[in-house]
C-alpha cells in the first residue's frame, strides 16, 4: 500500500543554510498551513517527532502540536514517530493522547520510543540502563488508564476520563530494527514498525505473536524504499506541489539530484503513488 506522509521535526536551519532566519514561531505557524493544504489534497499522514533540549529546537512536544494539527483538518491521520514516552508521567501522557484522540475522531497513532540520547536521560533523571522495562510499564499504564476504570498505579488508585475516541484507545505501535525488539512488541501486543527488512526480525514478531495469541501487524521497510522531496511555494491558494521522485535513493535531497537516480515529476497525491510505494516529506 502507498503513503505519502509529511513528516515534521521543526529544527532551526544553521547559520548559512539558504532558510537562516526561519523562527521557530513561523516554523509552527508554517507547518499548521501545510498540513490543511495536505488534508485537502488527500494526502494520507502526518509524522510528528519528540527529542529534548536540542540546540536546533527539534520539537519537544509533539502531543501539543498534535492536537492543533487535529484541530486544523478533518480526514488526514496524525502519527507520533516516536513519542518518547518514558521521558512523561505515563496516566498524564494517556490523558494528553485521548484529548487528541477526541478532537481527531480517531485519526491518532503513537509509535512508542525510549530515545537514545544520555543528555535527554539526564534531564528526565532516568537510568538508560531501564529504558525498556520503563516503556513496557508506560505501554501497561496507557492501556489501563484508556478502561476508563480505577487501576493500580505505583500504590495510588487513579483513573482517567473521558476515554479516547478510539474503543481501548489508539493505535499503539512499536518501532525497531532487531529480533529483540520485535518480541518485546509482540508481547506487548503492539504492532510492530520495522526500520530494516530483515526476515530474522519478521520471523521474530511473527513467532512471539504466535505464543501471545496476539493477531499483530508488521510493517517492514522494503528495498528500494521511495522517497520523495516536495518543494512548496507560496501563492494565492496557499501551497503549490513541486515534488521530484527519487526511487532508488534512501535520504531525502532537496532540488535535483545526481544522474543515477532516476526522477520525475508529480503533480498529485495519485500520481505519487503510482510512482512508489512510500513517499515521505521531512519538514
Amino acid at each position: 500500500m502507498s503513503m505519502i506522509i509529511m513528516r515534521y521535526d521543526l529544527r532551526i536551519p544553521p547559520a548559512g543554510s539558504p532558510a537562516h532566519g526561519v523562527t521557530a514561531s513561523g516554523q509552527y505557524a508554517a507547518c499548521l498551513e501545510q498540513v490543511k493544504w495536505a488534508d485537502r489534497i488527500g494526502l494520507d499522514m502526518v509524522v510528528l517527532s519528540e527529542h529534548h533540549g536540542t540546540d536546533d529546537g527539534f520539537m519537544p512536544a509533539p502531543i501539543t502540536l498534535a492536537a492543533a494539527v487535529a484541530a486544523a483538518t478533518e480526514r488526514i491521520g496524525i502519527n507520533i514517530s516516536a513519542a518518547l514516552v518514558i521521558m512523561h508521567d505515563p496516566v498524564r501522557l494517556a490523558e494528553q493522547i485521548a484529548t487528541v484522540d477526541l478532537i481527531a475522531k480517531g485519526r491518532m497513532s503513537v509509535i512508542c520510543g525510549t530515545g537514545y540520547r544520555q543528555e535527554e536521560f539526564e534531564m528526565a533523571g532516568l537510568e538508560f540502563k531501564n529504558r525498556f522495562s520503563a516503556l513496557e510499564e508506560s505501554v501497561s499504564v496507557m492501556r489501563q488508564a484508556w478502561t476508563g476504570e480505577y487501576f493500580n498505579y505505583r500504590g495510588r488508585q487513579v483513573k482517567v476520563r473521558p476515554l479516547p475516541h478510539t474503543a481501548g484507545g489508539p493505535m499503539l505501535l512499536m518501532g525497531g530494527s532487531t529480533p529483540v525488539a520485535a518480541r518485546r512488541a509482540a508481547r506487548l501486543r503492539c504492532f510492530f514498525s520495522a526500520a530494516n527488512d530483515d526476515q530474522a526480525v519478521a520471523d521474530a514478531y511473527n513467532e512471539e505473536c504466535a505464543k501471545e495469541g496476539f493477531q499483530g501487524s508488521l510493517c517492514c521497510r522494503r528495498k528500494p524504499l521511495a522517497l520523495f522531496m516536495f518543494l512548496t511555494t507560496p501563492n494565492v491558494t496557499g501551497f503549490a506541489l513541486r515534488p521530484t521522485c527519487y526511487t532508488k535513493h534512501s535520504r531525502m535531497v532537496r532540488g535535483s539530484g545526481p544522474d543515477n537516480r532516476r526522477s520525475s515529476m508529480c503533480t498529485m497525491p495519485k500520481q505519487l503513488r503510482v510512482c512508489g510505494r512510500v513517499a515521505s516529506m521531512r519538514l
